[in-house]
């Protein structure tokens, strides 16, 4: 009871307020930034505080407002941030940050050089620059072919193990996903084959698990954290391998401060993602979280315009406004409904 009362009192409910339906839609953030300093004092942070951010996925303004939160929370001493991406698209972001290198981001979700998740990183970059304590980014979900790709050819340099050509692996894997997913079921069919991949894997690791270790030197343990990843073999719910992922790392890691990207899905059911964190997540581990509401905001990639559910609306209260505004409001209201049900934002 102690913990579910914790993740109720520490809620910090980020509103987003796009109601303008003409060009304004297109101007810049109007950032909030008194509420969002207000708001935040209100928030128990201190050297073992985990913030999860809760977003509707390629929603206008999402990122750039996320970016303003993360920059305040480097500032505080944040310096791990968990995104709901594969490890093995983490591990390329991470040789980005420390090389600058963007043609690296080929291998990403950020392919495109004027995409917003491209201008997000190079934000991050750019922030990362002037840290002396750099920032690591880690990733918990599933694993896409174009990463994985990407890193069997730098890591194994044409090697042939046991049955596998890998420089024939790689280009099998990067010819599979050549270019962006257009849905979320498009993503979840390369996943299933990226896993056929990683079950003849994991059998030639059992035969050559010598070789492997000595082809990839310390890489062998991301490798196999790759290969063996609880997201990927799907023994158990998407939300409960996302938990077993962030715990592990936690306590393996000895991971202070950090931030954590999920899809708002993942945070208002009972049996979601941030519910089972903060019921099996160490005692000494404060966890707070910025939820986004949405009226009325344009979707980065169509015609369409964003609402968040009733459900969720009913939380906090949207200013009118006649231009784009960004609004931070802390509440003490129960994130995770009362009722057990599946509510998506």
């Amino acid at each position: 009871m102690k913990n579910n009362f914790k993740w109720i009192k520490n809620t910090l409910w980020l509103s987003i307020t796009f109601i303008a339906i003409s060009s304004a839609l297109h101007a810049q953030l109007n950032l909030d930034t008194a509420s969002f300093y207000t708001s935040i004092e209100k928030l128990d942070i201190d050297e073992k505080t985990i913030i999860v951010i809760g977003e509707a996925h390629n929603v206008k303004s999402t990122l750039p407002t996320q970016l303003f939160i993360i920059n305040h929370l480097i500032e505080k001493g944040f310096r791990t941030l968990y995104i709901e991406g594969g490890q093995s698209e983490a591990i390329i972001i991470n040789m980005y940050f420390e090389t600058g290198n963007e043609a690296l981001l080929q291998y990403t979700r950020a392919r495109t050089s004027d995409g917003a998740y491209r201008k997000f990183l190079r934000s991050l970059y750019d922030i990362n620059q002037k840290l002396s304590d750099k920032l690591t980014v880690k990733g918990f979900d599933i694993e896409r072919p174009t990463c994985v790709g990407f890193l069997l050819s730098e890591w194994f340099k044409k090697a042939t193990i046991g049955n596998i050509h890998m420089d024939s692996l790689s280009n099998y894997l990067l010819a599979k996903d050549n270019r962006p997913s257009t849905s979320v079921k498009e993503v979840f069919k390369k996943s299933e084959q990226l896993q056929q991949v990683f079950d003849t894997l994991k059998k030639e690791i059992a035969q050559h698990k010598a070789i492997y270790k000595k082809v990839l030197g310390t890489r062998y343990e991301a490798f196999t954290g790759i290969i063996y990843s609880p997201v990927m073999e799907k023994n158990q719910s998407i939300d409960a391998s996302f938990t077993q992922y962030v715990l592990n790392d936690l306590n393996t890691n000895e991971v202070k401060n950090a931030i954590v990207i999920v899809g708002s899905n993942h945070l208002v059911y009972k049996y979601s993602f941030g519910p089972m964190l903060m019921n099996a997540a160490p005692e000494h581990y404060t966890i707070n979280s910025f939820v986004f509401l949405y009226s009325n905001c344009k979707n980065l990639y169509t015609e369409s315009f964003h609402t968040s559910r009733k459900k969720l609306l009913r939380h906090t209260t949207l200013p009118p406004t006649d231009k784009p505004l960004v609004k931070f409001s802390a509440q003490e209201t129960s994130l995770v409904p009362a009722i057990e049900e599946t509510t998506t934002i």
